[in-house]
């Protein structure tokens, strides 16, 4: 009686063992089993009524899903709202890194919020890429989870200090939002100026109606010829009307944060001579660009934006990060981060991605524009 009694007991501790395996294993395969490849979309929904990133990442998935999907599997975005807040993202994050379903991540639209968040989903070990957060400091190079595909602000005002320099501009004021865009915006342009021995004639994030006339008046005494912009362009728009109206011959410049469609339309005359960069060409004539763009107006009835275009690279970017993956028969998140890592000269709709370069897109995406007689003209180098 004894030894069936033990008999029993060690067939029941191996049906539980052989259960618990079963499970595991049912856990890891999941993703490579199911038919839907679900990602999941951090992002203030309210920006869509300005900016046009989550239609890009929309039509990418829809042109996937409608031509078979990944390898037989369609993509699902999984959208959570972080209201552009840092607890409301990281309370967002925590819940996307908590579903185990979700492959990857896309989102967090400020780099405050990103910053934030980040190292969430690299404790997590989460894919996680960000489309728009440019501040340079939010990415380290000990992150092996973390990528961005559009520029630092580091990299972009680099182009856009030599673009100044060769068009003769030496003396330049800086206005920045007090956070950590605009901190890193005034930052990269001081170090970049130094190099190319631009004159810094003030520095400042705290500009207002009391205190207007007077700032001007300093930049007027020291001969400043170029405003260097570290906000949104909502958030500067009616300060650079209030600027040109006094001192109109001066350039406003800035990051691609500044690339708004309704620059031209809301700043009228004052938007003249301002030079912005994008990552996106509009105006491109390579057949990527031209299909992209009669979709996309097709679909929507309106024409991209620069973000659009940067959505719409992000997903097709992970598609081919997560077609190797399932190439390789491990769609693993720590797969799918080193696939993304080995890509080489990927060409898009923005511009070719040499490589991830400590998780940085490291490519041709940068473009200037300056506005000339009411419209933006893009210069090549």
């Amino acid at each position: 009686m004894k030894k069936i009694i033990i008999g029993i007991s060690s067939l029941f501790i191996i049906l539980i063992i052989f259960f618990l395996i079963f499970n595991l294993l049912i856990k890891s395969n999941t993703q490579r089993s199911s038919k839907i490849i679900k990602i999941g979309y951090a992002y203030p929904f309210s920006y869509d009524e300005q900016i046009k990133l989550s239609l890009g990442i929309e039509l990418a998935i829809k042109e996937i899903n409608e031509k078979g999907g990944v390898r037989g599997k369609k993509i699902e975005l999984v959208k959570i709202d972080d209201n552009a807040d840092v607890s409301t993202g990281m309370r967002a994050a925590q819940s996307l890194v908590d579903n185990e379903e979700i492959l990857a991540v896309i989102g967090h639209f400020n780099s405050g919020v990103a910053k934030s968040t980040i190292p969430i989903y690299e404790e997590y070990n989460m894919v996680f890429i960000a489309p728009a957060a440019t501040a340079p400091d939010i990415i380290k190079p000990e992150y092996n989870y973390i990528f961005r595909t559009i520029p630092n602000d580091k990299i972009t005002i680099d182009y856009l200090i030599e673009y100044l320099y060769n068009n003769n501009i030496r003396k330049i004021a800086i206005y920045y939002n007090n956070d950590d865009f605009g901190i890193g915006v005034a930052n990269s342009v001081e170090k970049t100026s130094k190099k190319y021995n631009i004159e810094i004639v003030d520095r400042t994030h705290n500009i207002d109606i009391n205190n207007l006339d007077r700032v001007l008046n300093r930049w007027r005494a020291f001969e400043c010829e170029a405003l260097i912009i570290g906000t949104s362009f909502n958030d500067s728009k009616e300060l650079i009307k209030k600027i040109k109206d006094q001192i109109p011959e001066l350039i406003i410049a800035g990051t691609s944060s500044l690339n708004h469609t309704n620059f031209i339309d809301y700043l009228e005359k004052s938007s003249e001579n301002s030079i912005i960069p994008t990552h996106f060409n509009i105006t491109s004539s390579k057949n990527l660009n031209k299909i992209f763009l009669e979709n996309f107006i097709k679909s929507y009835s309106t024409e991209p934006d620069m973000f659009a275009a940067i959505g719409y690279d992000t997903i097709m970017i992970l598609k081919d990060a997560i077609e190797i993956s399932l190439q390789n028969n491990n769609l693993s998140k720590k797969e799918l981060a080193n696939q993304l890592r080995n890509l080489r000269n990927r060409i898009g709709v923005t511009g070719t991605l040499y490589r991830f370069e400590n998780g940085e897109f490291l490519g041709d995406n940068i473009h200037i524009t300056y506005v000339k007689d009411g419209e933006f003209i893009y210069f090549e180098y």
